[in-house]
């Protein structure tokens, strides 16, 4: 089972994801919120509970909270909380200062450009399956 978690103010990008997600044979279970600061109190409540989020869709330009400001949310004496998580920047624009910062947290496995494709996703759950 992969326990996947979508962050994103847009519900149509939440939307397609989870129609992609339909096309796999993989049990994945997925949790998704358009509202920063819920993820941010699920995501800390999940992680000191024990339990296991697998992969993280997280959109970078989001009203209340970008989502580097949620990652450094996660931080404890400068290390994420999220261990064994593996994390994606989203983004629907193409801004190189963006893909600069994304290389420049540990925790951040890759950016991806929106629309999610169903190409990637595969390539994702593969590296995801690896933990």
């Amino acid at each position: 089972m992969i326990n996947l978690l979508i962050v994103d103010d847009d519900a149509i990008n939440i939307f397609l994801i989870k129609q992609l997600l339909k096309k796999f044979s993989h049990a994945i279970q997925v949790v998704s919120y358009t509202d920063p600061v819920e993820a941010l109190s699920y995501i800390k409540g999940n992680v000191f509970a024990g339990e296991s989020i697998d992969l993280l869709l997280l959109d970078i330009n989001m009203p209340l909270l970008k989502g580097w400001d949620l990652l450094s949310e996660l931080r404890i004496n400068g290390k994420s909380i999220l261990t064994r998580t593996k994390v994606y920047m989203l983004s629907s624009s193409l801004h190189k200062a963006d893909q600069e910062l994304a290389q420049k947290y540990d925790e951040v496995s890759g950016f991806i450009s929106k629309p999610l494709s169903h190409e990637l996703l595969s390539k994702i759950f593969e590296e995801v399956e690896k933990i």
